[in-house]
């Protein structure tokens, strides 16, 4: 009963701060996209011009590229549960005794190479025991996908089939494994809609500006904008 009653805590908890609430201003300013190009009305994004004058509905950009996690998906609705179940397994075999990261420390996370936020919030633990912890919360979290964990962003695939339809070349860059890219491709048929995807186990990646630069060369263009619920996504 007191794991049930956490794992709701988990799900219903408000972060003013977190990624969450980032991707819901991100899919604010989308939804305005989208009302826009249905309208030809102008909008902007951080001061760039997006679409022609009104009336024309045109889209200046030959690309957009998408973040994953916190822009098209709802990794809150997820993330947090199955990390803390993934961390209690972990903690028992190996006899450690931790105070269990809070909501906000596992959303912190979110958007970041995996080994670079458990390094954050585990900074006392040996790297091999952080991995070990690490290779729990992500075997929950793929356990959690495959039974229907996976949410999209309410509007996200709406927004990716407006642009898909008016020639837009689509592509998502992202700071996680393949594994859970070919899952959220595959689990939210956004494989359906985007034409290239990269993450950071892609050959040449290293980083989310190689991501970038490879998926412009791929689309042939450098005529495109870049969509992510952080500051690093620009």
């Amino acid at each position: 009963h007191l794991l049930a009653r956490r794992e709701r805590e988990l799900r219903h908890v408000e972060h003013l701060d977190s990624p969450a609430v980032g991707c819901e201003v991100a899919l604010a300013h989308a939804r305005e996209f989208q009302h826009s190009l249905r309208h030809g009305a102008i909008v902007t994004h951080r001061g760039a011009g997006v679409l022609g004058s009104r009336g024309m509905g045109q889209v200046l950009f030959d690309a957009v590229l998408f973040d994953l996690d916190g822009t098209l998906v709802a990794t809150d609705a997820f993330w947090a549960v199955a990390a803390e179940r993934g961390a209690r397994r972990a903690f028992a075999e190996l006899g450690l005794s931790r105070q269990l990261p809070t909501p906000r420390e596992w959303l912190s996370m979110v958007g970041l190479p995996l080994a670079q936020g458990f390094a954050a919030v585990f900074p006392e633990l040996a790297p091999d025991v952080r991995a070990r912890v690490m290779e729990r919360c992500v075997e929950e979290s793929h356990v959690a996908l495959r039974t229907g964990g996976a949410v999209e962003m309410t509007g996200a695939r709406e927004l990716l089939a407006e642009l898909a339809s008016r020639g837009v070349a689509l592509g998502i860059a992202s700071n996680c494994a393949q594994a859970y890219l070919d899952v959220m491709l595959r689990e939210l048929r956004l494989g359906e809609l985007v034409h290239e995807a990269r993450c950071l186990q892609s050959p040449g990646v290293g980083n989310k500006a190689d991501m970038i630069a490879d998926l412009l060369a791929t689309f042939g263009t450098r005529s495109a904008v870049m969509v992510g619920d952080r500051a690093t996504d620009a």
